[in-house]
C-alpha cells in the first residue's frame, strides 16, 4: 500500500512515464526545434501512446511548462552545488565560478539544452525560469552593491544586474542553438566574462588572478 512518504507501484509507473515523455520532448527539441517536435514524435520516442501523452499533458503548452520547471530545478541544483566552493573564493572569482558552473552543466547535458527550446512560447508560460532569472539578478545586484568600483559604474544596480543576466542568458541560448558544443568550454566562459567585465568598465575582473586551465 502506498503512503504519503512511500509511493506505490502505480505512482512509480506514472512518474516514470512522465519522465520518459519529458526526456523525449527535450531530446527532440534539441534535434528538431519546436516546429519539428510533434506529439506523435514525442510519444513514439517515449514509448507511449499519444493518448497517454495527452492524459499526462493536456496540451503542448503544459508539456513545455513542465520542461521549464525541470530546467529551472536542474540549474538551481547546479548553482547550489557550486556554493560551498564559491564561499572560499575571492570576490573577483565569484561570478566567473558561478557562470562557469552553469555553462558547464548546460554544455554537458543535451537533454537540458533541449529544454531551452521550449522557451519559444510566450514568457508568461515560464514563471519558474523567470523566477530563477530574478534570483540570479538579485545575486548580481548584491555583488555590485558590495564593491565600490562596481557601484561607481552602476548608478542603478538592480537594472544593471537585470541587463547583465538577460544579456548573458540570451547569448548563451543563441550559442546553444547554433554551437552547443561550445557552451561548456573555458573559451566560451572566458569570452562571456570579458563581455560582462566590459559592461562594468573593467571593474569586475581588474584584480582577478590568471585563470587556471581546467584539465
Amino acid at each position: 500500500m502506498a503512503t504519503a512518504d512511500r509511493p506505490g507501484p502505480q505512482q512509480d509507473r506514472s512518474r516514470a512515464t512522465v519522465d520518459a515523455i519529458l526526456d523525449a520532448a527535450a531530446s527532440l527539441l534539441a534535434e528538431l526545434g519546436p516546429t519539428g517536435t510533434t506529439n506523435a514524435r514525442i510519444a513514439e520516442r517515449a514509448g507511449v501512446s499519444v493518448r497517454l501523452l495527452h492524459y499526462h499533458f493536456g496540451n503542448k503548452k503544459t508539456l513545455y511548462r513542465a520542461l521549464g520547471d525541470r530546467f529551472t530545478a536542474a540549474m538551481r541544483e547546479t548553482a547550489a552545488a557550486a556554493v560551498p566552493r564559491m564561499a572560499t573564493l575571492p570576490f573577483e572569482q565569484l561570478m566567473p565560478e558561478g557562470v562557469g558552473a552553469l555553462l558547464q552543466r548546460l554544455g554537458g547535458d543535451a537533454v537540458l539544452r533541449g529544454m531551452l527550446h521550449a522557451t519559444a512560447l510566450p514568457p508568461q508560460d515560464f514563471a519558474a525560469i523567470d523566477a530563477f532569472e530574478r534570483e540570479l539578478a538579485a545575486l548580481v545586484t548584491m555583488l555590485i552593491q558590495s564593491r565600490p568600483a562596481l557601484r561607481d559604474q552602476c548608478p542603478d544596480p538592480g537594472l544593471s544586474a537585470r541587463v547583465v543576466v538577460r544579456a548573458a542568458a540570451g547569448l548563451t541560448v543563441r550559442t546553444l542553438a547554433l554551437e552547443p558544443e561550445l557552451v561548456g568550454t573555458d573559451r566560451f566562459r572566458a569570452e562571456l566574462m570579458r563581455l560582462i567585465d566590459g559592461y562594468f568598465g573593467g571593474a569586475l575582473l581588474a584584480s582577478a588572478p590568471p585563470a587556471i586551465p581546467r584539465p
